[in-house]
């Protein structure tokens, strides 16, 4: 049973959702691809999140200032400095 179908199962499903969202919103979305498809594009989702978090903190290790507290400005290869480096 997905989170979805378990969220349907309930007595009072519309209580927990957010105003302006639907039961018949959400289905629409969920009939838009499988379960595989989905959970394929959480997986891909997941990796360009993790990607971001290891570039980040890859420019933190590049940074000439030790504990700046500084804005990092990244390049499109991932590598950058701090505001205060750059």
């Amino acid at each position: 049973m997905t989170p979805y179908e378990k969220l349907k199962s309930l007595s009072q499903a519309e209580s927990y959702l957010r105003p302006g969202v639907t039961l018949e919103g959400l289905e629409t979305i969920a009939n838009q691809m499988s379960d595989n498809q989905f959970a394929e594009r959480m997986v891909n989702a997941r990796s360009n999140l993790f990607q971001q978090i290891t570039r980040f903190v890859d420019c933190r290790q590049l940074c000439l200032v030790s504990l700046c507290a500084g804005l990092w400005l990244v390049d499109s290869e991932g590598l950058g400095l701090c505001e205060i480096c750059f």
